[in-house]
């Protein structure tokens, strides 16, 4: 069975598991103000590259007036790829700039999204919500992702130790080179990876627990285990599902622009990038809009 069949299995079990799984699959229908969180999205991540894409024109305009560059929409890929390795220092300025705006944008429109998306009432000011709910639990949301940053520094550490602690057993016991050199590198690439999995989940119900119920991040650390515990389908299963299919359709994107016939252009490219944005917008709406559904009623609207 491929991986896209292994996802069906799993959320057909998630739906059998009664009110909460059928709650899961309700996350992904809009309420009043999701159109409004959409589009709040949409446009707070491309204010976000705007100072980056500021940053990158300084590196790219001295290269763009190369003479073997005439038309910067129908270059091929490779050639985009060689012009934007060229910009060197600018370009790599610009993606951090980008890469930072657009997480702490992420961390603010998700404090909203939660708040909306649990509010009883049926007008709901997006807007509104990034002002007095976003905002002020940014600090708590930056602390948890220290926190989530931290664990997963640690699995990284610890499962280096215990790799070379097994691979020097098994110099001692003869063990084959293809276990030393692949096998028990590639279950440490396992191990690490569950736990990227599990402490983003972790955070996940944690930012979940910090605007639904108003608790500290504390608090909201031994909720979020709680939560994980008792319901591992719709707790952990579920976001875990969700959060790796997104990267996924990501990478199928840009392997399409890679085997276009039309050579990858740019403007195909940012056609590209436009239905990546609004397919990664409608997974964080379903993931924000389950939780609040699955973890119980507003307390902060």
């Amino acid at each position: 069975m491929d991986g896209f069949g292994g996802v069906a299995v799993a959320l057909i079990l998630l739906r059998k598991t009664g009110p909460v799984g059928g709650a899961v699959f309700a996350g992904a229908r809009l309420r009043p103000g999701s159109r409004r969180l959409l589009a709040a999205r949409l446009l707070l991540f491309a204010l976000a590259g705007l100072p980056g894409l500021l940053v990158a024109m300084g590196g790219l305009k001295g290269l763009a007036r190369k003479p073997w560059f005439t038309d910067l929409a129908q270059l091929p890929a490779m050639q985009v790829v060689d012009l934007v390795g060229g910009a060197g220092a600018a370009m790599a300025g610009a993606a951090f700039v980008t890469a930072a705006l657009t997480w702490v944008a992420g961390l603010v429109l998700t404090g909203a999204a939660l708040d909306v998306l649990g509010a009883s009432q049926e007008r709901v000011r997006v807007w509104h919500a990034v002002r007095v709910v976003g905002l002020p639990r940014l600090w708590a949301f930056l602390r948890i992702a220290a926190l989530a940053a931290v664990a997963n520094a640690l699995v990284v550490v610890t499962s280096g130790w215990i790799l070379e602690a097994i691979v020097g057993h098994g110099d001692a016991a003869g063990w084959t080179g293809q276990t030393q050199l692949i096998t028990l590198p590639a279950l440490r690439g396992l191990v690490v990876l569950a736990g990227l999995v599990a402490f983003g989940v972790w955070a996940h119900w944690t930012r979940v627990a910090v605007v639904a119920d108003d608790l500290t991040v504390r608090r909201a650390v031994i909720a979020a285990v709680r939560k994980m515990w008792s319901q591992p389908g719709v707790a952990v299963v579920f976001p875990a599902l969700v959060g790796g299919l997104l990267p996924v359709a990501g990478a199928a994107g840009l392997y399409v622009w890679f085997a276009a016939p039309v050579g990858g252009g740019t403007l195909w490219a940012l056609a590209l990038w436009c239905v990546w944005l609004l397919i990664q917008a409608f997974g964080w709406h379903w993931l924000q809009h389950a939780a609040r559904l699955t973890w119980g009623p507003a307390a902060s609207s």
